[in-house]
């Protein structure tokens, strides 16, 4: 809540996070059987994009519904959303639930609330078997583990085999291609500005009609956001 503000500045802002419940880690199984799940989603293009269309569907939906509820509740004169896709880029490959890291920073999903790390694992996973796919980024915001913004990729994406973004065994490498915008204030903060691809540093980004699989924004007061799949069931 932002007490002191501009004229025409929303007071409010609300961030909503979503995940998938069918991934969820089980300790019978491990990664192993999360990433057994998750393949058939990135058989071939067609496939990946209908499912994170159907995803987006639900979550949209959602935020529809709650945007109406928080206007009856506070009676507000307008409430904006904008949705984004949040891919998440870790630092290392993540093996189990203890290897997640958590911190008051970023995005809410990343804070350690209790009961979160089983659903929120297979996201750690999804830039991995999109690259062994070579599935085709585009509209979406790379992130890191604690939902901070790397860089966000417009239309005009990159396919994620012909580069290192997503490779865990490899030091992250930006992407020679697409309709990209990097940004500060993340983990890989010094190698972008080493490379002089920082130009800005925003402390958010807004993409409109984007899809978290990865996050969406409910307005300047209102922001929702899913990973890796924005869409929640």
């Amino acid at each position: 809540v932002r007490r002191k503000h501009k004229v025409g500045e929303y007071p409010i802002r609300i961030s909503a996070n979503a995940v998938m419940r069918e991934f969820k880690y089980e300790t019978e199984g491990g990664a192993e059987k999360v990433r057994a799940k998750l393949r058939p989603v990135f058989a071939d293009q067609k496939t990946y994009e209908t499912f994170v269309a159907s995803r987006r569907k639900v979550f949209d939906e959602f935020i529809d519904k709650l945007a109406v509820a928080i206007g009856k509740f506070i009676r507000v004169d307008d409430i904006k959303k904008s949705a984004q896709t949040h891919i998440i880029r870790p630092r290392k490959r993540i093996g189990d639930l203890k290897q997640i890291e958590r911190g008051r920073y970023g995005e809410p999903i990343s804070y350690g609330y209790y009961g979160i790390d089983e659903y929120f694992f297979y996201t750690t996973l999804w830039g991995e078997l999109a690259r062994e796919r070579n599935i085709y980024v585009s509209n979406a915001v790379i992130v890191d583990e604690f939902g901070n913004p790397i860089f966000s990729v417009g239309e005009k994406g990159f396919y994620a085999g012909k580069t290192k973004t997503f490779d865990l065994d490899a030091e992250f490498e930006p992407p020679k291609e697409g309709d990209v915008q990097y940004f500060g204030g993340n983990v890989y903060d010094k190698k972008l500005k080493e490379l002089g691809l920082i130009v800005e540093e925003p402390t958010e980004i807004l993409i409109e009609d984007v899809d978290w699989l990865d996050e969406t924004k409910l307005d300047e007061n209102a922001t929702a956001s899913c990973s890796s799949c924005a869409g929640c069931d």
